[in-house]
Order: C-alpha cells, then structure tokens, then sequence
C-alpha cells in the first residue's frame, strides 16, 4: 500500500472556456491518493483512489470535489473451479460530442454562469461489478466454463444516458488439450441492460460455434458460424439471424502475431483484425473491432490507471509525480442506445538506454441502432520523457481530435500540448512543472476556446 498527497498551484488565463471576454483565475489542487497492489495464492487486488479538490481563491462557488478509482479483485473460492471477479471504479466523463471538448476534468464541467446542467459536457461515473465464474476440465477433452454478472452504471444523473443495471451471462465448451491440431468450442452469450431512461431496456443474444484448424506451425484457419437475436428496446422490432465468418491467425515468430477476419452480423459485413509486432527497444500494436455496444459496456470497459507500460511489464505504484485528474476524450457521447461500435487503434512504444516515446492513433464510429445517429471521432496522443539526471527530467505530452457528429451536425477540432519538467527529491517527495495549452475550433456554439495554464505541484509518497 502506497498513501500519497498532491498539492499543486495552478493557473489558467480562461477559466470559463470562453471564446471572447477571458477571464483569469488561481486556484489551488489537493490530491490525497492510495495505490494498493496485493497477491496471495488466493487473491489478486490493484486498487488506485484519489479524491481532487479545487479550492479557489475567489470564487468558491468553482469549489468541486472529484474521485478516481479503479479497483480490481479476483479471488479464488475453489482452487481450479470456483472464481470471483469483481471490479469497482468512479472516474469524469465526456457527456456529449456536442459540448465543450477538453481532456481536464474542471473545464468539462464548465461553471460559467447562465449554463444550465444539460449544457455542462462532464458525467461523473461510478461503476461496481460482480462476476462469479466456474470451471470444469474434462480431462484433456474439453473444458467448460460458466459465468454471470451483476453490474450497475450511474452517471452522475438520471437523465445523462449511458446508465443503467446489466446482467450477463455466458456459457462456454471448448476443445481440450487432445485436440493438437484442431480446437472447437460452443459458446452463449446473453446482455441484458436495464436502463433508467423508460422503453430503453436491451437484450443481446447469440449462440456461436467456432472452429479452428492449424496449417502449419505459423499459419492457422479459424471461422465461426451462429445465430443472434437482439431487442433494442420495447418501440424496436427485435433484430434476429444468422451470423458467421471466416478468418486467420498468423505467427510466422514469437515477436509477431496477425490475426484478422471478415464475416457477416445481423447489422451487416463486419471485419476484425489483431497485430503485434516487438523488437527488443519498440513495440507495435494495432486492432480494428465491430460489435453492438452500450455506454454502460464501454464505461465498465474503461481503465484511467494504467497496470503495465507498452511492452506488458507491470508498472511501479505511482506516488504521484502528477497528481491532477483528468478526463479520456478517446470516447463517444454516452447514449441510453444500442449502437453498432468500430473502433480503431494503433500504438507504437520505444524505450531505449534513455529516452521513452510513445506514440498511439485511434478512429472511434458509433452508429444508433434505433435514431441513426452518428458519431466519429479521429485522433491521435504523443508522450516523450527525456531524463536529465537522476532525479531531473523532461518531456511533453500532446493530444489531437477532429470529432464530426451528424446529429445534431458539427465538427470539433481539439489541440492539447503540454511540456513539463519533473524532479525528484530522495524516494518520497516528486516536484512537477508544467505548462499547457489547449485550443478548440468547434462549429457548436460557445465550444470554440484557447487556454494557457501552468501548474506547479509536489507530491508525497508515505
């Protein structure tokens, strides 16, 4: 268990995101914060809390508290048959692709005066799940595994869509040990999301049949074939029938994997493909996905604390060398919908004798199931470290956006760059300077805006 408090004296020179007539405003950011890391023979844990509080020096009515947590335990009733899984997270969130877009959790709220709650872009999550698992060998023959999940979304309000209670369940028979050079496996899935918006409720269901045979010693066949029945809410007729799709996985060395595939859903032709690619100082990844999708799903989904650095090594407990909480933009208007989700992404990491540079792309397409409504979001995220010493370093991180909405129609063109200096002092106490800059070209009224900040923080590590 690692305790920690931030204290940071910030800056901005547009405190309200506005356009025109900029106002000014110091303010002060403290961050007490706990990461815990546990394991046994039993039980897993990686919890992270922090809890924000803006004090202003005079205008408290900006006053705001914020939690960020991410909490993840798996525990072992019975040892090889019995798992727990549960999960529990609070965290801001982008409301709507129509408001103001900003990647800092006190602009998304916008407290400018005469704003009404619904013109705010903040949502605040919180989220807990439950997934109770079993497990059943059958020798070397087939292995059988059997799963249901109670899970409840609330985003701040009522009336923010994207809330809503799921239950899951799934079932699974797959192919065992004995099986070299063919597998198999029979699979059911049932998504259930009760919505607190009235009519909005959703169920999703397929039973797939998946197969797959293996060539050679780097090239693998692999297809599936089903059927899904989905009922996108009492006013939508429910949408059933046949699915299946043809595709490949490709290991020609154990740095690099290519798995793709093209098929046909209920909602028409969907493609998917998977590649990782390593080299002893860089690592490069790229995916492309079609599913149906909730908000609920996807705000489960989210993880704002990074476990592992690109190359999938475990990262230190963080003390805190930033304490400030953010908010993700790499995500789409939270809707009470059944929606068709394609998202793209690709990243590449280096880290070399000195330097760490990552670097990741990303397009995001939601498309209604019910209103038609449609969203796309293009953009992209740089972060370099350069250290200058043992205890002194430097860097910059930057984020762009285009996101282009058709309903109502607009277009937003996001820019944040921030460079910073971070210095050490023994193990326990982490300085941090730092200045941004963020700019916003949007065709939504009042959503256009620059800012300058600069903040000046120290952390300590108990």
């Amino acid at each position: 268990m690692a305790p920690s408090l931030g204290l940071t004296e910030n800056y901005t020179d547009n405190v309200f995101l506005t356009s025109s007539q900029t106002r000014g405003a110091f303010y002060n950011t403290v961050v007490p914060g706990v990461a815990i890391r546990g394991e046994s023979r039993r039980l897993q844990l990686n919890a992270d809390y922090s809890a924000e509080q803006l004090v202003f020096y005079d205008q408290s009515s900006l006053d705001r508290l914020t939690h960020q947590l991410q909490g993840d335990l798996e525990f072992t009733a019975v040892p090889e048959h019995l798992f727990l899984d549960a999960h529990g997270a609070m965290f801001p969130a982008l409301r709507s692709g129509s408001g103001a877009l900003t990647d800092r959790s006190r602009n998304a709220f916008r407290d400018r005066e005469g704003l009404t709650d619904g013109e705010n872009n903040r949502a605040d999550v919180t989220i807990w799940s439950l997934t109770p698992r079993y497990e059943q060998r059958f020798g070397t023959l087939a292995k059988f595994t059997a799963s249901t999940s109670f899970s409840d979304t609330t985003t701040g309000s009522d009336r923010v869509a994207g809330a809503g209670r799921g239950n899951e369940w799934f079932t699974r028979l797959e192919s065992g040990e004995r099986f070299e050079r063919t597998d198999w496996g029979l699979a059911f899935r049932r998504r259930e999301l009760i919505s607190p918006t009235r009519g909005r409720d959703s169920l999703l269901q397929s039973l797939i049949a998946d197969f797959g045979w293996q060539l050679n010693h780097a090239f693998k066949f692999t297809g599936t074939v089903g059927f899904e029945d989905n009922d996108y809410g009492s006013s939508q007729r429910p949408r059933h029938g046949p699915t299946g799709s043809v595709g490949f996985v490709w290991t020609p060395s154990i740095r690099t994997s290519l798995a793709g595939s093209v098929g046909e859903r209920v909602f028409g032709t969907t493609e998917s493909f998977v590649l990782t690619h390593r080299l002893r100082h860089t690592v490069l990844s790229a995916s492309y996905t079609e599913d149906l999708r909730t908000s609920s799903e996807l705000l489960r989904g989210r993880r704002t604390v990074p476990l592992t650095d690109p190359f999938g090594n475990p990262l230190p407990i963080n003390s805190g060398t930033n304490p400030d909480v953010g908010v993700g933009i790499d995500s789409l208007s939270l809707t009470d919908e059944v929606f068709i989700d394609r998202r793209f992404n690709a990243s590449a990491g280096y880290a070399g004798r000195r330097d760490q540079l990552a670097v990741g792309v990303y397009r995001l397409d939601q498309e209604s199931t019910r209103s038609g409504r449609h969203e796309t979001a293009v953009g992209g995220t740089v972060n370099w470290r350069h250290p200058l010493s043992v205890r002194a370093a430097t860097g910059i991180t930057g984020e762009y956006q285009t996101r282009d909405l058709e309903q109502p129609r607009g277009t937003t063109d996001f820019y944040s760059v921030s460079p910073y200096l971070s210095l050490s002092f023994g193990t326990h106490t982490n300085a941090r300077v730092s200045y941004s800059w963020m700019d916003s070209s949007s065709s939504f009224k009042g959503n256009s805006f620059t800012e300058n900040a600069v903040q000046v923080s120290v952390t300590w590590a108990f």
